[in-house]
Parts: structure tokens; sequence; C-alpha cells
């Protein structure tokens, strides 16, 4: 069923920023429990920031959304060719996908840890028989991260070869101390650790890059979904970075977040996402010439379905305009078992005028959440995986990330789980409609209805 028309609003070159209190939570690898506080305090003063930037129409080729997308499915729950199966208690969320030695050919950093103690990320090179030989001693430095969250690729220093940020937000429980990111530039022959983002600490639950301000350089967005909230690192164009706390609304937060240029103006646009039961809505914020991120379009919640992971953003349809794709898992607001359980997938049509229109609907088996006959309220059923049904409640029944690309070659966008556990496929069928490549497990049981 269509929503209401949701329309981008008329930016304004003056923003209000202001602190807010906001309760937060975040599932992880393998646990579904977390959050944190968001600070307080004095409103800030009203600031008028007016950057007079020029449009770029190819602004976001250069994003770290668009570098994510790559032939390669890795599997998050046991890394590269099931590393650590028996042993591994976490998950690789950090994965980065790039030609990192400048040889032509793709190779993988995947960061993960035991959620407790700091682990240096591992690297893959693509040998010339197209064999992947792990050689961490091609990343130099850095200590590594206690709870990796999300890895972004970018050319940070502008000499075209793809550096990479791993995001991490510390330990997953009070107090929630969070951790820096790590920063690594390659020259081609080694990663090396950078510190440019060493002094800021935060609970990096997301981030992502881009050329904000279209002066040639990619910045940085910081996805702080407790204190601070989302802000800018400024790039001088040689990796160096900058604090721009005065581009976003002081009170804009979550726990996902992409930088890409939804409606094709030439300005990137934030998309962000997080706990909508907890009262962070998933919106887009409109960039624009001032360089300012306000008034934000707020898109629909989805009930029981209030945690959302990631946000894709393509023409899935092919009529020109972009669509957005939204990941979602379990809220606790029926039973806290619920929590990072299960997931749904939601389809927004743009439109000519710049409003969405939900056509989820379009997506076959677009959720493992289902209603019971038992008076069961709703339980995740999960996707078949060799053989097992998954258990409730752990990292096992969510999914953490999706892309949105053509996968078999035929033109056509089709929407994938990002790192490959259960192989979860929608293949676009041409006529707007995505068919499942998956079996949802107790699917031929007739007992439960479908969660619309």
């Amino acid at each position: 069923m269509n929503q209401p028309n949701i329309k981008p609003p008329i930016m304004k070159q003056a923003v209000t920023f202001m602190s807010i209190l906001l309760l937060t939570a975040c599932g992880g690898g393998s646990s579904s429990d977390g959050g944190g506080t968001g600070g307080s305090g004095d409103p800030e003063p009203t600031l008028t920031l007016d950057l007079k930037i020029s449009p770029n129409l190819s602004v976001s080729a250069s994003t770290s959304y668009e570098a994510q997308k790559s032939e390669f499915r890795l599997n998050r729950r046991y890394g590269f060719e099931g590393l650590d199966q028996e042993n591994y208690s976490g998950a690789y969320h950090g994965v980065a996908y790039g030609d990192f030695d400048a040889d032509g050919d793709i190779d993988f950093q995947q960061s993960g840890s035991n959620l407790t103690d700091k682990t240096r990320p591992h690297f893959y090179r693509q040998n010339d028989a197209g064999q992947f030989i792990q050689e961490d001693s091609f990343i130099v430095g850095g200590e590594g991260l206690i709870h990796p969250r999300k890895s972004i690729v970018a050319d940070f220093n502008n000499d075209n070869i793809p550096d990479i940020v791993n995001f991490g937000h510390g330990l997953d429980h009070e107090p929630f101390p969070g951790e820096v990111a790590e920063l690594y530039l390659s020259n081609g022959t080694q990663l090396t650790f950078s510190d440019q983002l060493s002094a800021h600490t935060g609970y990096f639950h997301c981030g992502a890059a881009g050329d904000i301000d279209n002066d040639g350089d990619i910045d940085i967005l910081m996805g702080d979904a407790n204190n601070e909230g989302f802000y800018f690192l400024i790039n001088d164009g040689n990796a160096n970075f900058h604090k721009a706390s005065d581009r976003i609304a002081a009170d804009t937060r979550g726990f996902t977040c992409e930088l890409i240029d939804v409606n094709k103006d030439g300005y990137l646009d934030l998309l962000k996402g997080g706990h909508e039961f907890q009262g962070t809505d998933t919106a887009i914020y409109y960039g624009n010439s001032t360089g300012t991120y306000s008034n934000p379009v707020t898109l629909p919640a989805k009930a029981q379905f209030g945690v959302v992971l990631d946000i894709d953003a393509e023409d899935t349809n092919d009529d020109g305009f972009t669509d957005l794709v939204i990941l979602r898992t379990g809220d606790d607001t029926t039973n806290p078992l619920y929590l990072y359980t299960g997931f749904y997938v939601q389809l927004f049509h743009g439109s000519a005028d710049g409003s969405f229109s939900d056509q989820s609907s379009l997506i076959e088996r677009r959720t493992d959440w289902a209603y019971g006959d038992n008076g069961n309220p709703g339980f995740a059923r999960g996707v078949e995986f060799n053989g097992n049904v998954p258990s409730g409640g752990n990292n096992i029944d969510w999914i953490d990330w999706i892309r949105v690309q053509d996968v078999n070659n035929d033109n056509l966008v089709d929407i994938i789980e990002d790192q490959r556990f259960r192989n979860i496929t929608w293949l676009n069928n041409g006529d707007g409609t995505f068919s499942s490549q998956f079996i949802i497990s107790s699917e031929e049981f007739n007992d439960y209805q479908l969660y619309e």
C-alpha cells in the first residue's frame, strides 16, 4: 500500500543547532543489547552558513557508497574461508574491497574482533592467478578496534589508490566509552595507519565518505550515535582533516548513514537511520549550495522493525528516479527477545516531484518475520543455511548490510546480502518486482501469517 507522498523541503540557509538527550541501543556481533546516552546541554546559537558551493552532477561517483559495490561477497560471520569458525565470537562487519596494491585487481580487508579486545584487521591480496593470499603485513601500524562496525573505501589523499576507514563503537555495554576510527592510507605497497582521526572518540556505528563541498577531495561523515551525533571531517586534499560541527543540525544522530546524491542535483545528501522505536527517525537531509544539512525528510517507520541497519539508493525500476531500499531488523516493542531478530526490506519508489511511495510488496519474501497461530505475536523463521535453521536472538538472524547492484549481468540492479553468510539474494525481474533466491525455513508449514 502506498504511503502519502513524502517530499523534500525547501532548504534554508539559517540552521538552528540544539542538543538533545537520546537513549540509543545497538546490536553487535553476537549480542543484541547495548546503547548509550546522548549528550545534553545549553542550546547552540543559531548559525548562518553559506559556502556557495557549485553543483557537481558526478559527485556520487567517488563516494564510499559507490566503492562498496563489488563482485565479491564475504562471509561476515566467519570471515574469509571460514577463518576462526570454531573460536570467533564476533563478526567481520567491517569489510573493504579495493585495488589497494594498485595492480589492477581487487583485494580486500576484513575488520573484526572478539568484542572485548582490540584486534588489527586482516588483509588479503589477490594474485595473478585470482587467488587471495592472506598478507596482514600489508597493513602497517594501528591498534585495531574493539568492535568494528563498518569499513569504508575512498581515495582520501588524491593519489588514485583507494584508502580505508574502519569505524567501531567500542564496548557494547555501559558506560559505552566508544573508540577512535582508524584511517589507513595506501601507496600501492602498503596500507599505513594515519592518526588523523585519532582525536575523535565516539560510538561510531557508521560513517561515510564523499566530497560534500565539491572542492575535489573526499570528506568523512562521522556517525557517533551517542554524544556528538553526526559531524564532518573536512579534507584539505592531502588526507588532513578538520572537524566541522556547523554543517549538520546538532540533534542529528543515528546508527546507519550514507552520502548519496539522491535527487541528482549535484550535492551529496545525508541518509540516516537508527532505532526508530527510541525516537531516531529514518530520514534524508538534502545537500545544497550552503553546505548545511537540516530540515530532514522523514521516511515512514515500520512497526516491530524499528531498527534500520542499511540504506541504499538506486533506480530499481529503470524510470530515471532514485529509489530507496531500507534494511531493517526487529525491535523490542513487543518482546525484548525480538531486538535484532529477523529482517525486513523496504522499497520506496522515487518520482518526478521528489516524493516516495512504499512499494515493498514488490519484493518477494522481503521478511522472515511472521505471526504465529499459537498466540506468539511474532517470530523470526530464519533462512535455510547449510540445512540448519538459525536460532533466534543472535547475529545469525539479522543482516548487517545489503547491496543494490547488478549481480547477474542483465543490466538490472538486484538486492543482495552484502557479506555472504546465507547468500540471500533478490533478483530483479525487469518489471519492478524482485524474486527471492533463498528459502525461508518452515515456510512449508501453514502455521504463520506473513508480516506485512
